[in-house]
């Protein structure tokens, strides 16, 4: 009597969706916890003011576009012109030369005047 209850209550439990295993997770639901995730790292405070690397790119670009260098579109990318923008700077400012973006080229160049 008792196993036919409980097969009985099993496939009730089965024909109405509820199963003894955890769902399985969804790419879609993955996202969706990424994107939670985000939105309310987004809304706590800062923990640090060293900008990120996207947003140091970004700001050097915006810093070389406006003292007349090309570093191409401003989307926080290193690409080849932001490279090689960097890299004009740097020479016609007596520095090294790496063409790479940093917090110290970032000073320099909002130290220097258009």
């Amino acid at each position: 009597m008792k196993k036919a209850l409980l097969v009985a209550l099993a496939g009730t439990l089965v024909s109405v969706g509820v199963s003894a295993q955890p769902p399985v997770k969804t790419n879609c639901d993955l996202k969706r916890n990424a994107q939670k995730a985000e939105c309310q790292a987004s809304k706590a405070p800062a923990k640090t003011k060293a900008p990120t690397k996207i947003n140091l790119v970004l700001e050097t670009q915006k810093q070389l576009s406006r003292r007349g260098y090309n570093p191409g579109p401003l989307d926080g990318l290193m690409g080849k012109k932001t490279r090689q923008a960097i890299m004009a700077f740097q020479r016609k400012h007596g520095q090294p030369v790496t063409g790479k973006a940093s917090e110290k080229l970032l000073q320099q160049l909002e130290s220097v005047h258009k």
